[in-house]
């Protein structure tokens, strides 16, 4: 009788260690997961910015492309000037 006890009484500890290796393991996991989310959001963040910055690079080519026009239309309004005898 007194080795059934010892013997619950093993099992009662093992099964006591276990429930508190499983709560370990739950709080660990708890605390990666929320990292992760954390770093899902980062990443989308960064991915937001990134689709801004490309789309005010797309406009500042644009508006760069624009003003070369307008430069080679001025340059050639200039051109056309005659600046003979204005000294």
């Amino acid at each position: 009788m007194e080795e059934q006890a010892t013997a619950v009484g093993e099992v009662a500890a093992v099964i006591h260690n276990l429930s508190e290796a499983s709560t370990e393991i739950e709080i660990k996991s708890t605390s990666q997961i929320e990292l992760l989310e954390k770093g899902m959001e980062n990443l989308e963040e960064i991915a937001k910015l990134i689709d801004e910055t490309t789309a005010s690079t797309e406009e500042t080519a644009a508006a760069s492309e624009e003003l070369s026009t307008l430069a080679e239309k001025l340059n050639e309004l200039v051109g056309s000037f005659k600046t003979s005898g204005l000294y």
